[in-house]
């Protein structure tokens, strides 16, 4: 399954970019629909704009737990980190302050922010595509029945 496979590739970063092979059907439907709602090329064509909706929807629905998968991993990557420099102390046994330790571990866990905030924005791209092709199909007339999965 996708989730298990970002899991277990989300624990070294030289794998970060398989997880982006994985969703690379997702992240290119999210820019195609969003430049498409840009251009208002969908505006006018009721089935186009509800096709656009579920593959959105299917898209939005894995880039978020994605993020969410990266989230959790940077946060505790980041509290591990933190907590070993307190255990560990500073250089030449000096103190560490809580701030210090703060900082060198979210610099630690910064190529892990960096991935879930990629994917976190692409998932909120595709949320608002989504409202926005509502907007198109309420003022169409038509009503959208998202799709059981």
């Amino acid at each position: 399954m996708l989730y298990e496979e970002i899991e277990n590739l989300i624990k070294d970063e030289k794998n970060f970019p398989d997880i982006f092979k994985l969703l690379t059907e997702d992240i290119e439907q999210v820019e195609y629909y969003t430049n498409m709602v840009a251009k208002n090329s969908l505006a006018t064509n009721g089935e186009e704009v509800m096709e656009a909706m579920n593959k959105l929807n299917g898209a939005y629905n894995r880039l978020s737990v994605a993020s969410k998968i990266a989230d959790s991993e940077k946060k505790g990557r980041q509290e591990q980190k933190q907590n070993a420099i307190k255990i560990d102390g500073g250089v030449d046994g000096k103190k560490v302050t809580d701030g210090d330790a703060k900082n060198q571990a979210s610099a630690y866990a910064q190529p892990y922010r960096r991935l879930r905030n990629i994917l976190s924005a692409y998932a909120n791209d595709a949320d608002k595509s989504i409202s926005n092709l509502q907007s198109i199909l309420k003022y169409l007339g038509i009503t959208y029945h998202k799709p059981s999965e």
